[in-house]
């Protein structure tokens, strides 16, 4: 009986070393003053992944716009988007003081 609760421990062990989850990629905006007249604020987001596709840059834009209207009600500035192939990308969005600029 020793030896079979040793050996459950030590397959736990293994198995929770293993599990294998991707890291969220980091994505930086702004809110800025904007040049249009009917806005004042217009959102910069630092798209520094080329692959994201459209579609996805949409929804991290509606995602983002959400979050600024919702951060003192607990939202949580996590992305999450499932591709087509049932795998997930992570995204954590981070506010960026306006006075930073980047880079063309």
């Amino acid at each position: 009986m020793k030896k079979l609760l040793i050996l459950l421990c030590s397959v736990g062990v293994i198995v929770s070393q293993t599990y294998n989850h991707t890291l969220p990629n980091i994505i930086g905006y702004r809110v800025v003053q904007s040049t249009e007249l009917d806005c004042w604020s217009e959102l910069d987001i630092f798209w520094d992944m080329e692959f994201i596709s459209e579609d996805e840059r949409g929804l991290i834009k509606k995602k983002i716009i959400e979050y600024e209207l919702h951060r003192d009600d607990g939202y949580p500035p996590i992305i999450s988007i499932e591709q087509k192939d049932g795998s997930r990308l992570n995204y954590h969005i981070v506010k960026l003081p306006s006075n930073t600029f980047w880079r063309d």
